[in-house]
C-alpha cells in the first residue's frame, strides 16, 4: 500500500494510516490484526517490539508524512520468523537523500468533558522527526511523547446453581465500577548510516521507549454483591472496594548493530550481519482497598498490594545472504539464533481487619534458545508467471522454573516451516496469487507467568507455565486490481489454541487463566478497496487528452466474512462449536477546492466467538476536517473521535459446567475532539531501504493490556 503521494497521508499519524491498509483491523487496546489473525508488525524491516497500548502510542506518535509504504505480507516467506498467525505487517519510513536537514513537526491535543463523572479526559501526542545526510553518512532521530487520560465502566458477574437430591446450593455475584486511566508513552529513536564505499556500510539504531501507566477509582468506589443460598440458609455480602490502583512503569532499550557487504550490484549479490540487543524492565503495583459487611454478621476490612518486577533481556544475531540466479532468479538463505532470559519477582502484602498477615514472595524465572536456518528460491516465468519456495527450520529449547512452587517446566522441540508462493499477472493491472505457509505463536512470555493480577476483589487472572505453542497452516488465493481493490479467500487450520479460561470458583471469585483449548478451522474472505475514485478528478494535458489525477471523492473499505469450527475435549466432553463473524471498515473522503479534507470513517464488529468467550457485536465512528497549506507545509486538522460514543464492549464465558456462568460489560469513554498541526520541511528524495533489524521475540514481551485489565 503506497501511501507517499497519497492526499491523505499529510496530517494523519500512522494508526489511521494503518487502518485503511486492506484485511486490517485495530481493536480499543491497540491490538492488530489481518483477517482476523494477529500480526508482527515491523518499522522499517525491525519489529517494532511493541504490541496492545504501546504500538497503538507508538503509531499515534508517528507523523503519516514520514511513512512511505505499509506491506501486509499475510504469508510471509521462509526469511521471515515464522512466529506471527496473521503474518507481518512492515510500516516502512521515508528516507531522504538529499544533503542537508529534513524533518517534520506533528503536534495534537484535545479531550472532552463528561457529566456523569464529571471529569475532563484529554490526549496530546508530538512527534518530532529530522535528518541529515551528507556524502558518507546518513543521521535520523525521532522524538515522540504521548499522553492519554480515559476512563470506563466495568462490570463483572458471575454464578452457578448446584442440585444435588433435595439439596440446592445457590450464588450469584456483581461487582461494578467507574475507573480511571493515564497513560504515557515516551519514545526517542536514533540511527545512523556509514557508508564506508559503495561496497560496504554498517549503521546502528537506538531505540528507548518509554512507557508509564495507571488505573484507579477515583471516580467511584467499586461495589459488590454476593449472595450464597445453601438449602434454606441464605447469605449476602456487600462489598465496597474503598479504592483501587494500578501503575506500570516499563522503560526499555533496544541496540542494533548491522553490516551489509555488496558483492555484485548487478546480481544483488549482498551480505547482511544483524545484532540486537533488547532490555524490557517493568514494574507494576497492583493495590486493593475493600470493606465486607455481611448481612447480620460485622464487617471486615482487607487490603492487599502486590509489587511485580520483570527484567526480560533478549539477545539476537543473525546473517542473510542473497543473490540473483538464472536472470530472473533470486535465492535467499541465512541463519539466526536467539537467546531470551526473564526473570519475574512479586511481593504480596495483605491485611484482614487491621491484622497484618505475614509478607508473602513468588519467584518465577523463564529462558528460551531459538536456533533457525532458512532457504528459499524464486524464479519469474516469462511475463506473466512467477514461482517462490522456501523451508525454515526452527529449534527451540525452554525451561520456565517457578521458584516458589518448586516447579520446572522444560521443553525442546524442532519444527519445519515449509512455504510456497504462485504468483500470476495477466496484465499490468490484474494480479492473481496463491500462497502456503505453516507458521507458529508461541505464547507471550507474560502469559508463562503463573503470577495472579486482581481485577476487582472477586477476580483475577493468572499465566500457565506449560502453556504450549500452537501451530497453523494457512492457505489464501489473493487477486487484485490496480492499487485499488483487493479480495483474499483464506483457509487456515489451528491446532493447540491458547485462550483465557474463566472459572467460577466456591467462593465466588472469577478466575481466568491462560490454557490450550481447542483446535480451530477457518474459513473466509476480505475485501479492500484503497482510495478508490467514486467521484474521478482528471487533468487536462496540452494536447486535449483527459488523465485520471485523484479524486474528488475516495472510499476506503474493509469487509471481511468468516466461518470458524472450534472443537475442545473438557474431560470426559466434547465441544463443537460453529460460528459466523463479519467486520466492515470504512473511510469516506472529499477533497475540496483550496486543499480541503474532510472524511468520515466507521467500523462495525459481528457477535463472535473467541476462545471460551462470546462477545457481543460493537461498532464506532469519527469524523476529521484537514486544511492543507502547502505552500508552508503546514497541514491543520479537526477530528472528533467516537462521534456515537458506543464504546461497549461486553462478553461473556462459554462452556462453562451446567448452571455456571460469568461475564463481563465494559463501557469506554473515548469520545475526544483534537486539533492538530503537521509541519513539513526540507525535500523528499528517496533511496533503497537496507535489510537490517531483528529482535522479533520482543513482540511477545508485552502484557495485552498494558493497565492490568483484562485481555482477550
Amino acid at each position: 500500500m503506497n501511501v507517499a503521494d497519497s492526499p491523505f497521508a499529510m496530517g494523519s499519524n500512522g494508526q489511521d494510516l494503518l487502518k485503511k491498509a486492506p484485511g486490517v483491523n485495530i481493536d480499543k487496546d491497540g491490538n492488530v490484526t489481518v483477517n482476523g489473525k494477529s500480526v508482527n508488525v515491523y518499522v522499517d524491516s525491525r519489529p517494532s517490539n511493541l504490541n496492545g497500548e504501546q504500538l497503538k502510542a507508538m503509531l499515534q506518535g508517528t507523523d503519516g508524512s514520514t511513512i512511505d509504504k505499509i506491506e501486509i505480507i499475510s504469508n510471509p516467506s521462509a526469511k521471515y520468523d515464522a512466529a506471527g498467525q496473521g503474518g507481518i505487517i512492515n510500516i516502512k519510513t521515508k528516507r531522504n537523500m538529499t544533503q542537508g536537514f529534513n524533518g517534520s513537526l506533528m503536534a495534537s491535543y484535545g479531550g472532552m468533558y463528561y457529566g456523569d463523572i464529571r471529569r475532563y479526559l484529554q490526549n496530546d501526542y508530538l512527534s518530532f522527526n529530522l535528518n541529515y545526510r551528507t556524502d558518507k553518512t546518513y543521521t535520523s532521530a525521532t522524538l515522540s511523547q504521548v499522553y492519554d487520560n480515559g476512563a470506563q465502566t466495568l462490570e463483572t458477574g458471575s454464578s452457578y446453581l448446584l442440585v444435588s437430591g433435595k439439596d440446592t446450593t445457590a450464588m450469584r455475584r456483581v461487582s461494578r465500577s467507574k475507573m480511571g486511566s493515564s497513560f504515557q508513552y515516551y519514545v526517542v529513536k536514533a540511527g545512523n548510516d556509514w557508508f564506508i564505499d559503495p561496497k560496504n556500510t554498517i549503521g546502528f539504531i537506538v531505540d528507548i521507549p518509554v512507557m508509564k501507566a495507571g488505573m484507579s477509582t477515583p471516580l467511584q468506589n467499586g461495589t459488590g454483591t454476593l449472595e450464597k443460598q445453601a438449602g434454606t440458609t441464605r447469605q449476602t455480602t456487600e462489598t465496597l472496594n474503598t479504592s483501587t490502583a494500578y501503575t506500570l512503569f516499563t522503560p526499555q532499550h533496544n541496540i542494533n548493530l548491522n553490516y551489509t557487504h555488496i558483492f555484485c550490484d548487478s546480481l544483488e549479490r549482498e551480505l547482511t550481519v544483524n545484532a540486537d540487543y533488547n532490555r524490557h524492565n517493568q514494574h507494576s503495583i497492583n493495590s486493593q482497598s475493600n470493606i465486607f459487611k455481611p448481612v447480620g454478621l460485622a464487617e471486615n476490612t482487607s487490603s492487599l498490594d502486590i509489587s511485580t518486577r520483570q527484567l526480560a533481556q533478549i539477545y539476537s544475531a543473525k546473517a542473510d545472504f542473497q543473490t540473483q540466479f538464472w536472470g530472473t532468479g533470486m535465492l535467499e538463505t541465512g541463519v539466526k539464533w536467539v537467546l531470551s532470559t526473564t526473570g519475574n519477582h512479586m511481593t504480596t502484602d495483605s491485611t484482614i481487619n487491621s491484622m497484618s498477615r505475614p509478607q508473602a514472595h513468588s519467584d518465577f524465572e523463564y529462558n528460551e534458545h531459538i536456533a533457525a536456518l532458512y532457504i528459499t528460491a524464486g524464479k519469474q516465468f516469462g511475463k506473466h508467471w512467477n514461482i517462490k519456495l522456501g523451508i525454515r527450520g526452527e529449534y527451540t529449547f525452554s525451561a520456565g522454573n517457578w521458584v516458589t512452587a518448586d516447579s520446572t517446566t522444560r521443553r525442546s522441540y524442532f519444527n519445519l516451516f515449509p512455504t510456497a508462493f504462485v504468483g500470476y499477472n495477466p496484465t499490468d493491472k490484474w494480479s492473481l496469487g496463491l500462497s502456503y505457509t505453516r507458521r507458529i505463536d508461541r505464547p507471550g512470555y507474560w502469559q508463562f507467568n503463573p503470577f495472579v493480577v486482581y481485577i476487582d476483589a472477586h477476580s483475577y487472572m493468572e499465566g500457565n507455565p506449560d502453556l504450549q505453542p500452537q501451530f497453523t497452516h494457512s492457505l489464501e488465493l489473493q487477486t487484485g486490481y490496480s492499487q485499488y481493490v483487493s479480495l483474499t479467500f483464506s483457509f487456515s487450520q489451528t491446532s493447540g489454541s491458547f485462550a483465557q479460561r474463566t472459572t467460577v470458583l466456591n467462593n465466588g471469585d472469577s478466575r481466568m487463566r491462560w490454557e490450550n483449548f481447542c483446535s480451530e478451522t477457518s474459513v473466509g474472505a476480505n475485501l479492500g478497496l484503497t482510495e478508490l475514485p467514486l467521484v474521478p478528478k482528471y487533468a487536462t494535458g496540452q494536447d486535449g487528452s483527459r488523465t485520471l489525477s485523484g479524486a474528488w471523492l475516495a472510499l476506503t473499505l474493509n469487509g471481511g466474512y468468516f466461518y470458524h469450527t472450534h472443537i475442545h475435549q473438557d474431560g470426559a466432553k466434547k465441544h463443537h462449536h460453529n460460528h459466523h463473524w463479519g467486520n466492515a471498515s470504512a473511510t469516506l473522503t472529499g477533497y475540496l477546492p483550496q486543499n480541503w479534507v474532510v472524511s468520515a470513517d466507521g467500523y462495525y464488529n459481528a457477535p463472535q466467538t473467541e476462545g471460551y468467550d462470546y462477545m457481543d457485536a460493537f461498532y464506532g465512528m469519527n469524523f476529521a476536517v484537514k486544511k492543507n497549506i502547502l505552500s508552508k507545509g503546514l497541514v491543520l486538522s479537526l477530528q472528533v473521535q467516537d462521534l456515537l460514543r458506543s464504546m461497549h464492549f461486553n462478553s461473556h464465558s462459554i462452556d462453562l459446567p451446567e448452571g455456571y456462568g460469568s461475564y463481563i460489560n465494559n463501557h469506554y469513554y473515548g469520545q475526544k475532539v483534537m486539533l492538530s498541526v503537521v509541519w513539513m520541511f526540507g525535500t523528499q528524495q528517496y533511496i533503497k531501504r537496507r535489510n537490517v533489524g531483528g529482535v522479533d521475540e520482543s513482540s511477545r514481551l508485552g502484557s495485552g493490556n498494558s493497565t492490568g485489565g483484562i485481555s482477550r
